[in-house]
């Protein structure tokens, strides 16, 4: 039980550890419905 529980934890602290995703203001306030990657850095958000 201890070593699934250091598993868990283990994995849940790289997941965030690594993570890079950052917050950005898209500028409106309107809904956006759905996004696009080109590749890994540029991506594209539709909405109304």
């Amino acid at each position: 039980m201890k070593k699934m529980y250091f598993s868990i934890c283990l994995m849940l602290v790289s997941v965030f550890a690594f993570s890079q995703w950052v917050a950005l203001n898209s500028g409106t306030t309107n809904g956006l419905n759905s996004c696009y990657f080109t590749n890994s850095s540029i991506g594209y958000l539709v909405g109304w």
